[in-house]
């Protein structure tokens, strides 16, 4: 009786934000829902770990640092911890059974996206940004293709690169109807997973100037860090015609438009 065969499976690899995990887990999703096997690899104990682990894939680790914009020392010791990990990346790779590599940016991804090199694995970019990072330009060299959100992007990348957009999860689908009360002028704000400074110090003052004219309500993401003093920022503010609701994440919002 001969064993069945295993079907190959689509590993992804990428860190660091928000913005290199959420994409892949979207398109990991819908892998998932037609049958294919997945895993991620990226640095343990860091946020691609905790986002992935609690989507239910299988997460594997392994060691990588920063290597561009470094001192000599620094990229030294970096690309020491890259050739290692992409030589346990290669292995990895094999007995996971990888058809592809599903990079999605970040220098967490380039162990997987070395050992796909070593191996002869397909190795996919995925660039949703509208310049493309240091890590997705280098590994470009060796990809086998590239999708992108922007044109501009497409063109900061040495392999063939196409526009796909950028792979949203099901969740943002089920959203239901926004609740609207009054009349308000309702804003989002979003830095990014971590957050920005520049928006959550001035956006504040901004929004408390412009609610003399009329009401507003803010959503206000400020990164995970930043909560206490964007808070704080809207308390001080002397603004009654001023809602601001500061989160952590946008991952259970719900926009009133």
């Amino acid at each position: 009786m001969s064993t069945p065969t295993r079907r190959p499976s689509v590993v992804f690899s990428g860190g660091g934000t928000g913005g290199h995990v959420f994409p892949g887990l979207a398109v990991a999703e819908e892998l998932r829902s037609l049958g294919w096997r997945t895993a991620w690899i990226g640095r343990g104990r860091s946020l691609e770990e905790r986002l992935v682990a609690a989507a239910g894939l299988d997460f594997r680790p392994l060691p990588a640092r920063a290597f561009v914009d470094r001192g000599a020392l620094a990229r030294a010791i970096a690309l020491g911890v890259l050739a290692g990990s992409a030589l346990r990346a290669a292995v990895l790779l094999r007995r996971l059974g990888a058809a592809v590599v599903f990079a999605t940016g970040g220098y967490a991804c380039a162990p997987a996206a070395l050992g796909a090199r070593l191996n002869g694995t397909g190795l996919y970019l995925l660039e949703p940004n509208a310049q493309s990072g240091a890590a997705n330009r280098l590994l470009s060299r060796f990809a086998t293709e590239a999708g992108t959100a922007f044109e501009s992007a497409a063109q900061q990348l040495a392999c063939e690169a196409r526009l796909v957009g950028v792979p949203v999860r099901r969740a943002f689908c089920l959203v239901g109807e926004p609740r609207l009360e009054g009349d308000r002028t309702r804003v989002l704000v979003l830095g990014g997973s971590q957050g920005s400074d520049a928006l959550n110090r001035r956006l504040p003052g901004l929004f408390a100037r412009a609610s003399r004219r009329a009401a507003i309500e803010v959503t206000h993401q400020s990164g995970p860090s930043r909560v206490d003093d964007t808070r704080d920022r809207y308390l001080s503010l002397e603004a009654p015609s001023l809602r601001a609701t500061v989160r952590t994440r946008p991952a259970r919002w719900r926009l009133t438009t």
